[in-house]
Formats: C-alpha cells, structure tokens, sequence
C-alpha cells in the first residue's frame, strides 16, 4: 500500500472545499469502473492558494474502484500535475510535473458515532469506520453518506508529492533554512478548509 504520511481523512466537504468530486460508491458494478477527474481552473488556484503555491497549471487523476467484502471499497490509481514551487535557495518560481500512485480502502462508516482526533492546530471529525479484515497500517477511511470524494483524495495525494524543500534544477542545497518552516504545511491548509467546511 501506499505509504501516508498522515491520514487527513478527506473523504467528506462541503461546498466550500476547494476541489471536491463526491463519488456514490453505489454505482460500482461487481467488475469495478474507472473514473477520471480534473480540477477547474478556479479548483487550482483555490487549492494552489491552500497549499501556499504561486500556482497549479494542471491537476487530472485517474481512478479504479472496486468493491471487496464488507462493503469496504478500494480506490486505486494516479495523480498528474503540473504545479508552480518556490525554490528554498533562489526563491525563484519554477515549474515541475507532479505524480504520485494512489492505493486507499474505504469502508462503511458506523452510524452516529464519531471520533475526533487533533492534527496540529485543528480538532477534525469523521465518522469512524466499521473495522475491517485488510492487513494494513492504516485503518480503512470511512465511506460517508454511500460516497468518497475523488477530488479530496487526488488533493491529499498532491500534498504528499510536493518536495517541501523544493530546489530548481540545478541549484546547488546548502544549510538554508526555509522560510516557510513557520507556516502552515499543506495538509493543514487542507484541514483548515475542511473544519470550515
């Protein structure tokens, strides 16, 4: 699987998030299905501005989802972008081509109860998942109201894949210290957004 630096559990917004493609996981046949996304315009400059990036050129995803006992759902596939960094060194912009695989289970959520856990600065609440028999390191995310949201996800993955020193091509690392090291990191914009939401 994967490996998630943390689980921000963006499976659930509301409309003020700034890329979200709520998905009815009721639509997936026993053969599973495809789907493919891609931020607006408007989507890449709201999370550009989210994640702290002079900007998001292009941001697509393409998914496979499939059913597996318990009603528990796997979501697999890739996140391409094309984004805008500042470099540490220079603190010049320069562009860079973004991917990273995608590997998630979801699993239905037990209702009315929740869990709330603290990342940082902000208190989040989710449904808790019903506990599932995958062997893995993570718990499943939980399914929310029969669906998952491929944006939030294709967001959260983005956020992985952003180098946090980020250099331009042929700029030499030397002991800098980034001036963002104060500033709020990418996933806690991300969860800023969602505990407004």
């Amino acid at each position: 699987m994967t490996p998630r630096a943390q689980k921000p559990g963006l499976t659930s917004r509301g409309p003020s998030y700034p890329f979200s493609r709520p998905f009815d996981v009721r639509r997936i046949p026993d053969g599973g299905m495809r789907q493919e996304i891609e931020a607006s315009e408007a989507e890449r400059a709201a999370l550009a501005d989210a994640m702290s990036l002079p900007a998001i050129g292009s941001l697509k995803a393409r998914f496979e989802l499939r059913r597996r006992a318990g009603g528990r759902v796997v979501v697999e596939g890739q996140v391409d972008a094309d984004v805008t960094q500042t470099c540490v060194v220079t603190l010049e912009g320069f562009e860079t081509r973004v991917r990273h695989e995608v590997e998630m289970v979801f699993s239905p959520a037990v209702p009315d109860e929740t869990v709330r856990s603290r990342r940082g600065d902000f208190e989040v609440q989710a449904m808790r998942p019903v506990p599932g028999s995958d062997d893995q390191a993570d718990p499943p995310d939980p399914i929310v109201d029969d669906a998952v949201d491929l944006g939030a996800i294709a967001a959260e993955f983005l956020a992985l894949a952003l180098d946090p020193f980020p250099r331009k091509p042929g700029v030499a690392f030397e002991d800098v210290v980034d001036p963002r090291d104060d500033e709020p990191s990418a996933f806690a914009a991300l969860e800023r957004l969602k505990a407004g939401s």
